[in-house]
């Protein structure tokens, strides 16, 4: 006879996939970028994703703002509405103050650690849908590289074991 769902025993879960803490979530994206041997669960991905897309967005809000401060203000002779034909774009910049570029060279050095972070998490991800990490060359072709990308990346852990069959969360 059939019990009904709610009367059988429990069955635990077999499941060999980590339930990361945000702190090991942390770790893997912002820690391990370049272990990429390795596979990182759905989780794992886009909470590094959106976070590290949150830092890039403040970092490119806080550019525009010193950007728009600088060109507004140390502009020579600026006045809202006019326009001066015999200013060119090379006297414009040649008045910006050096702290403008070192920080437009160190908002670009952190930009790119975390598209690292970002290409180290998508190339963990792959693994976890068994798939090689190559497969992140995709973006390179226009609009239909992004959507199949995004389908790989949204499919589920493969249960089975794969070539890379670590989670960094575990070791």
């Amino acid at each position: 006879m059939n019990n009904l769902y709610y009367e059988q025993k429990y069955q635990p879960s077999k499941n060999q996939v980590p339930d990361s803490s945000f702190g090991q979530i942390m770790r893997e994206t912002f820690g391990d970028l370049f272990k990429w041997n390795a596979r990182s669960t759905r989780k794992t991905f886009w909470t590094g994703f959106i976070i590290s897309g949150i830092i890039e967005m403040i970092l490119g809000m806080i550019w525009c703002f010193i950007s728009f401060k600088q060109l507004m203000f140390n502009a020579p002779s600026f006045y809202p509405g006019y326009y001066y034909p015999h200013e060119s774009f090379s006297n414009l910049f040649g008045h910006l103050s050096p702290a403008f570029y070192v920080g437009g060279i160190i908002i670009f050095l952190i930009c790119l650690y975390l598209f690292l972070c970002q290409l180290g998490l998508a190339v963990r991800r792959l693994h976890d849908t068994d798939h090689n990490g190559w497969w992140v060359w995709l973006t390179l072709i226009p609009q239909a590289g992004w959507i199949i990308l995004l389908f790989y990346l949204l499919v589920p852990t493969m249960e089975k074991p794969v070539k890379w069959n670590h989670y960094l969360s575990i070791k």
